[in-house]
């Protein structure tokens, strides 16, 4: 597991609000905790979340492995947790939701050392994240280009749905008698999202395919999430990969970067150029984009494969999908506000908008923590691991 330190000081230097869950925690009982007196066999230090395997003496005095999901590395580490923090051997009370199915395994909450130190599980996910100062601009931005990217720290997003626009027709969202709750910490029961499948945008043969991922997702069986499963977000996926990675910007002359530190995953946007006449088509696609009116950076992406969704929701898409993003430097930098534009004649009736709101993050260092594609999959938010027959390549 690589795990270092960036500090880009000419372009952007990273960050991120304290936080742990990336995908959604509906197999624990938010109801119920339990707390487990046991040995440390291993602890995981890995990408989206660690692992804690523990070792714990049930009533029989039979010994049971327990699988309890944690943080992620980047959140843990920034409220002082290191790969080295569990050792094997080490004797912990560990505090957890369990899973509903009775199976060992549960959500970690809390840890009480062998020196008396507790550490706890921490997350902003359903809670809008603090804003921070505006993040300075990078010496040397030339006027008439707004400063995304700062030697100070990135952008985090206040929601990992996409918020409708002010009119006309928007974005899937659950389904009223299925409200989606995020992960919390307020012992609020998290639900997975099941989409609302009446929105007239989608076209019959999605509201079909999206019905089947529907009941997928109600019995537990699969509820895709791109960031649970390392797998890219597409656009305009991207914008809502990890409700706790922050967005990060590189700019140069001829082109800007967009990260997002989860994966990490990585857009290129090139500057004034035109789109190529045939772009093979990827995950993240072709962007091309132009400053506008000092304060906006307009990306407009073709060349989409069909193999990501839109959004949280399993939104399908074909490649003819053309996605034109407009982030503007808002409230004297302490608002980033994209405003996304969607057309594809094959899967939806018309094209329709959406909305994403950023504000500056903890100033904080960007850490790398590849994101393991082999994860565990204790939840039906993570995919199998994908395999194909022959290379691609």
């Amino acid at each position: 597991m690589k795990f270092r330190t960036f500090a880009l000081a000419c372009t952007a230097a990273i960050s991120a609000d304290p936080a742990a869950a990336h995908h959604s925690f509906a197999m624990f009982d938010a109801n119920r905790t339990v707390t487990l007196q046991g040995t440390v066999k291993e602890f995981q230090w890995t990408n989206p979340h660690s692992w804690v395997l523990l070792t714990v003496a049930n009533a029989r005095g039979q010994t049971e492995l327990w699988t309890i999901e944690s943080g992620a590395p980047a959140g843990l580490a920034r409220k002082g947790w290191g790969p080295k923090t569990l050792t094997p051997g080490m004797k912990v009370a560990l505090t957890i939701h369990p899973l509903k199915d009775g199976t060992h395994g549960g959500q970690f909450l809390t840890v009480k050392l062998p020196d008396g130190a507790q550490r706890a599980l921490v997350f902003a996910q359903g809670a809008l994240p603090a804003i921070y100062p505006a993040l300075p601009a990078t010496i040397g931005t030339s006027p008439g280009i707004p400063a995304l990217a700062s030697a100070a720290g990135g952008w985090a997003k206040v929601a990992d749905d996409f918020q409708p626009p002010l009119s006309g027709p928007g974005p899937v969202s659950f389904d009223k008698a299925h409200p989606y709750v995020p992960n919390n910490l307020r012992g609020t029961q998290a639900m997975v999202r099941i989409a609302d499948l009446s929105n007239p945008i989608l076209k019959p043969w999605a509201v079909a395919r999206m019905k089947k991922a529907n009941e997928d997702a109600a019995a537990g069986r699969e509820a895709f999430e791109a960031r649970a499963s390392c797998q890219p977000g597409g656009v305009p996926g991207f914008l809502l990969m990890g409700r706790v990675n922050p967005l990060y910007f590189v700019q140069t002359p001829n082109e800007v970067l967009m990260m997002n530190e989860g994966g990490p995953e990585i857009r290129h946007v090139y500057l004034n150029v035109p789109h190529s006449a045939n772009p093979k088509p990827s995950a993240y696609g072709e962007s091309v984009g132009h400053y506008e009116g000092g304060d906006t950076l307009v990306v407009d992406t073709i060349g989409l494969s069909d193999n990501t969704f839109v959004d949280n929701y399993r939104t399908p898409h074909t490649t003819a999908l053309h996605v034109v993003e407009r982030f503007k430097w808002a409230d004297r930098g302490k608002t980033l506000e994209v405003s996304v534009s969607v057309d594809d004649p094959g899967a939806f009736n018309m094209a329709w908008s959406a909305r994403q709101t950023y504000h500056p993050s903890l100033p904080k260092p960007f850490l790398e923590t590849i994101c393991a594609e082999n994860n565990r999959r204790i939840d039906a938010s993570v995919s199998a691991i994908p395999r194909v027959e022959r290379p691609d390549f």
